[in-house]
């Protein structure tokens, strides 16, 4: 998809570069060994943390790696692809100004390892076959009206999204889309998961629209993430493609 269809189908396929996905790889491997405290060459490759994430418990995997302030990336890393979506960012979705928002003050006092004013991007780990890894389809916009709140150096006129595909992801295994659902009205039900309430978009929607969705990469050219808005519905398939499935994202505020 070109920019100009990203107001149409609420997302587009964009490149990140090179050497920020090597340094993404390198800083998802570095917070692995760190929540599982494994030595230094236990793991330094991600076929090593595929053999260590699937082995494990799922009490364990849920106490390591159930709550986004273990899975936030560290601050060299996050200020690198911050700089970059200042830079490259804006134009794309037609603003004058865009960065990545911080870490909240709720993840700053469960995992003491991160700082105040730390950009906030984080991974996400989905076992084979595993239901409970993966969530609803969504909006992110709906997370954002029951009052989840999280401070950036602007103010956000919009908000968007970034979803960078890192290990055993494929079109068939990958991040999906409704395209033009940024555009439509939605009926949006609510469940409470770990003491939590999602909203999740409506069943009666997500069954009459399903056929429509599109994954957002082709995986044939150099376009390796996804842009999309938080008025997009979006949901990623249960992992039956690999063993584990890994990728990064991160909230974009533009005004």
């Amino acid at each position: 998809m070109k920019d100009n269809d990203l107001d149409k189908n609420g997302f587009i396929a964009i490149k990140i570069p090179k050497n920020l996905i090597k340094d993404l790889n390198k800083a998802i491997i570095e917070n692995i060994k760190i929540n599982l405290s494994c030595k230094k060459k236990e793991i330094d490759n991600f076929l090593k943390i595929q053999k260590k994430v699937t082995t494990i418990s799922n009490k364990l995997f849920s106490t390591k790696f159930g709550h986004n302030s273990y899975r936030q990336l560290n601050k060299v890393i996050t200020s690198k692809i911050n700089n970059w979506v200042k830079k490259s960012i804006p134009k794309k979705i037609k603003s004058n100004k865009a960065c990545i928002n911080y870490v909240s003050k709720s993840e700053l006092k469960i995992n003491k390892r991160l700082q105040n004013k730390q950009i906030s991007i984080y991974y996400r780990l989905v076992r084979g076959n595993k239901k409970r890894d993966v969530g609803y389809p969504h909006r992110d916009i709906d997370f954002w009206n029951l009052g989840y709140r999280r401070k950036a150096s602007i103010e956000p006129k919009s908000r968007w999204k970034i979803w960078i595909p890192i290990w055993g992801c494929d079109k068939n295994n990958t991040l999906n889309f409704i395209p033009g659902s940024n555009q439509k009205k939605i009926l949006i039900n609510y469940l409470k998961k770990n003491g939590r309430v999602k909203p999740i978009v409506s069943k009666s929607y997500f069954k009459n629209n399903k056929n429509l969705s599109k994954s957002g990469l082709s995986y044939k050219d150099n376009l390796n993430a996804i842009l999309f808005h938080e008025k997009t519905v979006h949901y990623a398939p249960q992992n039956t493609s690999t063993k584990l499935r890994i990728s990064v994202e991160f909230t974009i505020y533009a005004r």
